[in-house]
């Protein structure tokens, strides 16, 4: 029978992960930089405008494991916070060695780890040469719009691809209004260059780096994989459900997109979240 929408483990897709897998161990070593020290900063839409956020990469993080091809999950927790144990079903397995690594890396940057989520997100599929695999448009993952109150840490999030690095933009942006306008689409009208990120490398980047999905180098197969850290339950409608682990969060739908308007040059020059003594 199919799972009804108010069930905490609906997903878009219909997709409940297997009750059995790997507990996943920190394993490696990690990389000291100033930039991934925790550093209990709080959310400020002030931040795009304050400075440039660019991701900070990881080269000694083995990537092997994304060759092969995995099943779709979107910000399914692998751990809960307060709890120490990492969870991985067996769909995912072959990622554990990677994820280990991943997780090495943040407990040694980020004393503060077990007070947040942790949430994997795979996409593997057939992409053509010079197409998307995911969304077009200017985002970032971990924007606390009008419904997160009050805000909270930021998030940290893991990324890495094959096929076609993902796009950042190096400049400082203006953040509309969230409560009447599409913020990423005031991302959009204000972007000028970008630089890729090489494929098969792994990134850390806050929710200030200003990003779009890579284009396709090739016809092959491309993944995205996404590691994320965030005080926030990820209570989202379409998100996988871990069998693995015991939690039952109301699952909600978004729908922000449908009632906020596209912003222009003058909505941006009207904001409220230019920095004090700038712009």
């Amino acid at each position: 029978m199919a799972k009804k929408p108010h069930d905490p483990t609906f997903t878009i897709d219909r997709y409940v992960s297997s009750t059995t897998g790997l507990t996943l161990e920190p394993q490696g070593k990690a990389l000291m930089h100033e930039r991934l020290m925790e550093q209990q900063t709080v959310f400020a839409f002030e931040e795009y405008a304050r400075r440039i956020h660019m991701p900070l990469p990881l080269p000694h993080i083995d990537l092997a494991p994304l060759r092969a091809s995995y099943p779709r999950c979107l910000d399914m927790p692998l751990r809960l916070a307060g709890e120490h144990d990492y969870h991985l079903p067996e769909e995912w397995t072959g990622l554990a060695s990677l994820l280990e690594h991943l997780i090495a890396q943040e407990h040694a940057t980020n004393p503060n780890w077990a007070e947040y989520h942790t949430y994997l997100t795979i996409d593997c599929k057939m992409v053509h040469a010079a197409e998307q695999q995911r969304h077009g448009g200017l985002h970032v993952d971990g924007f606390q719009g009008a419904r997160i109150q009050p805000k909270t840490r930021i998030t940290r999030n893991y990324v890495m691809t094959t096929n076609g690095g993902t796009r950042f933009y190096p400049q400082r942006f203006i953040v509309a209004d969230e409560t009447r306008f599409n913020v990423f689409q005031g991302f959009d009208i204000q972007a000028e260059r970008y630089e890729i990120a090489e494929e098969n490398v792994a990134y850390f980047m806050d929710a200030y780096c200003v990003h779009e999905s890579g284009i396709a180098e090739r016809d092959a197969l491309r993944t995205f994989l996404r590691l994320t850290y965030d005080l926030k339950r990820f209570d989202r409608a379409g998100n996988t459900h871990n069998a693995m682990l015991d939690y039952d969060w109301p699952m909600v739908g978004r729908a922000v997109h449908e009632t906020v308007a596209t912003p222009n040059y003058i909505d941006l020059e009207n904001s409220p979240y230019f920095p004090e003594g700038e712009m």
